[in-house]
Parts: C-alpha cells; sequence; structure tokens
C-alpha cells in the first residue's frame, strides 16, 4: 500500500510537471513571444467607447513644424490680384506677416553613373604598355558607397527582402542590379564595417556605465547559431558565434567591473555576485510560472510577482521624477526582505525547490 501511494505521488508530480510544461509561454518562461501559440495571452476585448475614428472634437491637433525660411530650397511670394470684398485691383502692399505654408516632397530621381577610361600607354623607353588603375577612392565593382549602404539599410535595420529590394532599386531609381550582386554588397559592406565595429565593442566594454547582455538562437544559412548583445545607452553591440558557452559571454563583455544585467543563464555566472544584477522582468516570469504549479508554489509566486510589480512601480516613479533613489532604496530593503523569505520557504516546496535555490 505504501508503495502504490509512492508511485502515485511520483506520476501526479510528473503530470504536474507536464501540466506546467504544456502552459509555459513568453510571460510565464523565457520563450521568445514569437513561439506563443494564438491563445497564449487571453487579452480582454476592448469595450466599445462609442467615438468615431480618429481625432476627436476639441482635441488640441498638432502641426508640422516649419523650416526656417533661410533653409528651404525654394520660396516664392504670392500676392493676391484682387479685393476679396470687392473684386477690386491695385492692392497696396502691408506691414502684415505673411502666412507661411510648406509643401515636402521627394526629388525625381535617376542614378549618377561615372565612367573612368582607363588608358593603356606605351613606354618609349622599353616598350612596355602600362593600362592606368582607378583612381583612389574609386569603388572597383559597379555600385557606390550610397547605394551599397542603402541596400544594407534596407535589408538590416528594415528587414526588406533582397527580392524586394531588387525591385525597389529598378522601380524608384532605375538601378537594374540582380540578387548576387546585392549579397555582394552586404559582404563588402560587412568588411568595410569590421574595424569601427571592433573599435565599438572595444569601448563598450571598457566603460563604466552599467551593461545588458542577452544571447539567443539564431539561423544563418541553415545553421543553428547564437546571437549574443550587449548594450549601453550609447551602444549595442552584436557577436553571432557557434556555442552558447561562458567562453563567449566573455568575449561580449570582457573584464566586468561595472554592473551586468542578465538572465539567470549559468554562461554569466562567472560574474562576481557583487556586479550582476538578474533581470526583473526575467524574474517576473519565474514568479508567474511557479503560480501555475498548483498549491503553496501558487502561493509563493503570486508573492514573489506582486513583489516584483511593486519594485517595478517605485523604479518607474524614480524615472519619472517624482521618487528620490535614496527613498527608493530605503523602499526596496523591506521587499528584498519579504523576497528572500519567500524563495527560502519555496525551497521546501518538492516543485520550485530547485528554482528558488537558484534564484537565492
Amino acid at each position: 500500500m505504501l508503495e502504490m501511494a509512492r508511485a502515485l505521488g511520483r506520476m501526479q508530480a510528473a503530470n504536474d510537471a507536464l501540466k506546467a510544461q504544456v502552459r509555459q509561454n513568453s510571460e510565464n518562461s523565457h520563450r521568445p513571444p514569437s513561439t506563443d501559440p494564438p491563445d497564449a495571452k487571453d487579452k480582454p476585448k476592448a469595450k466599445p467607447k462609442g467615438r468615431m475614428p480618429g481625432g476627436q472634437p476639441g482635441h488640441k491637433g498638432t502641426t508640422r513644424k516649419l523650416v526656417p525660411s533661410e533653409d528651404v530650397d525654394k520660396s516664392f511670394d504670392i500676392h493676391p490680384d484682387h479685393c476679396g470684398k470687392c473684386g477690386g485691383s491695385g492692392l497696396l502692399p502691408t506691414d502684415s506677416k505673411p502666412w507661411r505654408h510648406q509643401t515636402w516632397e521627394i526629388p525625381e530621381t535617376h542614378p549618377t553613373v561615372t565612367e573612368h577610361r582607363l588608358h593603356a600607354d606605351l613606354c618609349p623607353h622599353c616598350g612596355t604598355v602600362t593600362r592606368a588603375g582607378l583612381p583612389e577612392g574609386v569603388p572597383s565593382g559597379s555600385f557606390g558607397p550610397r547605394l551599397m549602404a542603402l541596400v544594407c539599410l534596407l535589408h538590416g535595420r528594415y528587414r526588406v527582402s533582397l527580392r524586394n529590394i531588387e525591385e525597389f532599386l529598378s522601380d524608384a531609381f532605375g538601378v537594374e542590379v540582380s540578387l548576387g550582386s546585392l549579397k555582394n554588397m552586404e559582404d563588402k559592406v560587412s568588411e568595410a564595417l569590421a574595424p569601427p565595429v571592433e573599435e565599438l565593442h572595444e569601448a563598450v566594454k571598457a566603460s563604466d556605465v552599467p551593461a545588458n547582455a542577452d544571447e539567443t538562437s539564431w539561423r544563418e544559412k541553415g545553421k543553428r547559431l547564437y546571437l549574443w548583445a550587449v548594450v549601453v545607452p550609447f551602444a549595442a553591440v552584436y557577436l553571432v558565434r557557434r556555442s552558447r558557452a561562458a567562453k563567449v559571454a566573455k568575449e561580449l563583455l570582457g573584464t566586468v567591473h561595472r554592473v551586468v544585467v542578465t538572465d539567470r543563464y549559468k554562461g554569466y555566472d562567472w560574474i562576481p555576485l557583487w556586479f550582476r544584477q538578474p533581470c526583473l522582468a526575467h524574474l517576473r516570469r519565474d514568479a508567474r510560472k511557479m503560480e501555475g504549479r498548483g498549491g503553496d508554489a501558487t502561493r509563493i509566486g503570486a508573492g514573489f510577482g506582486a513583489a516584483i510589480d511593486e519594485i517595478f512601480h517605485f523604479w518607474h516613479r524614480v524615472k519619472a521624477g517624482t521618487l528620490a533613489r535614496s527613498t527608493f532604496c530605503k523602499k526596496i530593503s523591506p521587499i528584498r526582505r519579504l523576497i528572500e523569505g519567500l524563495l527560502l520557504y519555496g525551497t521546501t516546496v518538492p516543485s520550485i525547490a530547485g528554482r528558488c535555490r537558484e534564484i537565492l
């Protein structure tokens, strides 16, 4: 009978673990939002407000800020040719300031094609024929730096496909370019940017300001890689590597001498505890995951989550300038003790004991 009870307990624990796994989404785990099923978030439907779309009556509208008159490309002074009341002509100018109306327009564009004729000349002394080389600064390929920069901007920043870029360049600029040439442009730009990117990376590693670091899976040419990122107020640096090991985290961050915000991934465990700040958003997800375990785990997760929410509330007030940082630190102290007590109690609850120990 005792053995049956133990087996039933193991089956119940396994069943609870499977249910918790099925309920995982980006809100209660470290999974990215792109993996959420359509029904992952039960968003309440907005109640009809009974208003028409667009700006509402009485709403203070906004208008485009005028460019200074000295900075416009073209300007025209227009005077009325007849009186708006009686229709008379020969109107006299007044001292009133004119109303200014500005129109923005994209100029008509066409590609600028530059030709360099490289002549081959004969040496009268030895009879050798020498052909001239390209002047300094002239690209060896068929496309200039601004065109290549535009291609990389559209593909890398705005996520436009290469095929759509091919059509866009043809339709908008009359530039005919193949998909292979677009890829070659990206390779050349990447090679040209490598030195300044490395210089920026060294500046980020040497900076004293707090940094945020993270990593995620990445696909390139069908291969599974990892995209690493370190973000500081003045820059963000990305590395694409085959590994998710701690050695890449060390390459990314260098010698840690300032606060680094990370998730609880063990690849960052080499960072001294007094320099490592666990991401509160990730801890909030941990709390939601605990809430889904049932029993004492649910109560601990709810209390843990409420404490994290309170920290966010006070921090938003600091950012808004309505709460001094010194006061914020005082308010955080009891919340810290509450979280520690909840997690200590959580180490006695089998379904969340390991997670609580890790966070502690």
